[in-house]
């Protein structure tokens, strides 16, 4: 689960629950599947993100393509993309357009270390300029109408140089129009390990106060949802 801010003006379609609602279904792999998406539905959520979907399985078509496919009432949802080269990106984000899903959701925060080898996930933290050319490439291929949303963790470790790779993509999502940004308070190199740092979050939110940050990390149940949004302002 996810919290985000309810103050949000100017909304686009597939974003009007945030005037009533601070959380959501994340996307995570393994779980965020059609079945789980429609039980979290019924209990409330109002909008959801799938799991990541590599983008050469959405471009070649088979069994990746017909996964993809949506309910006609499992909306508004994310099509979360994860992938290394930018028009590959690009060609599958209008993939999952054509296929009906309202937002494009890019996983710039899996910490599995087997996409390491192709610079996916998290590990494009440690490629800012992979990071915004993908970026740059899905924009394009979607035009301005379409919500482009970025999963990130706070960074991949915790050198100075990590923090700043982290800002760099930052800044370009907000230099492309993104939607959001929802961010993990863990590192990449921490995968789950240790407490989400909540205090980065916080921080991020007063330093791009008119930009939307979203929260994850550490929400375990209804009333951590709170306490994150009331400690960090996401």
């Amino acid at each position: 689960m996810t919290g985000a801010s309810t103050q949000s003006p100017n909304l686009p379609a597939a974003f009007s629950w945030l005037e009533t609602n601070p959380f959501f279904q994340a996307g995570l792999q393994g779980y965020s599947d059609a079945a789980m998406r429609i039980i979290s539905r019924r209990h409330g959520s109002p909008y959801c993100v799938t799991e990541a979907m590599p983008d050469q399985f959405l471009v070649n078509g088979g069994k990746g393509l017909k996964a993809a496919e949506l309910d006609p009432e499992d909306h508004p949802i994310a099509g979360q993309l994860m992938g290394s080269d930018p028009l590959n990106m690009a060609k599958a984000a209008r993939v999952l357009i054509e296929l009906g899903y309202d937002v494009i959701d890019l996983n710039m925060a899996c910490p599995v270390k087997r996409l390491r080898k192709n610079i996916r996930g998290g590990h494009l933290l440690n490629r800012p300029e992979d990071a915004i050319a993908i970026i740059r490439e899905i924009r394009q291929a979607v035009g301005s109408s379409v919500p482009l949303t970025i999963k990130l963790r706070r960074g991949f470790d915790d050198e100075q140089a990590s923090e700043k790779a982290f800002i760099q993509i930052l800044e370009e999502a907000i230099e492309q129009e993104c939607f959001a940004v929802t961010v993990h308070g863990r590192t990449v190199r921490q995968k789950y390990e240790g407490p989400s740092r909540w205090s980065f979050l916080a921080e991020l939110t007063r330093r791009y106060p008119h930009f939307r940050i979203m929260g994850s990390g550490d929400i375990f149940s209804p009333e951590s949802i709170f306490d994150m949004i009331s400690e960090t302002g996401v």
